[in-house]
Parts: structure tokens; sequence; C-alpha cells
């Protein structure tokens, strides 16, 4: 993906741009940033590989979700 000088030279520009005293602290947040994404990604992919559910199964879902069955109260 990227040699060793390609990542060298985008280090160096972000410690000339960020600044030594922020650099880790951004550093911190694009990898919380990349970690939300690849798990919000993953679920995503999950949920689309699940089969589709019936109305009838999504019916049952959601009433035992709720607790309770409003049409005999």
């Amino acid at each position: 993906m990227f040699n060793f000088s390609e990542i060298l030279f985008i280090c160096v520009l972000a410690l000339l741009l960020i600044g030594p005293k922020q650099l880790p602290e951004v550093a911190r947040k694009i990898g919380r940033m990349m970690n939300e994404f690849r798990r919000a990604s993953d679920t995503l992919f999950s949920e689309l590989k699940k089969p589709p559910t019936s109305g009838k199964e999504l019916l049952k879902e959601l009433t035992k979700d709720s607790g309770k069955d409003d049409r005999h109260s």
C-alpha cells in the first residue's frame, strides 16, 4: 500500500502541521473514529447478510420487544 518513504513523509508533514503537543491527541481521535466506522460497517454488513424476515415474524418480534400486546387491553 505505502512504502516506507511515503509513510515517513506523512508523519513529518503531520508533525509540522499539527505540532508535537497535539499530534498524540489527534492520532487517538483518528484511531477512535476509524474503530467506530469499522464497527458500524461490520454491523451493517452483518444485518445485510441476515435472511429477510416475513411480516408475521417481524410482528412477533416487535410485540415481544414491547412487552405487551395492546390489542388485548
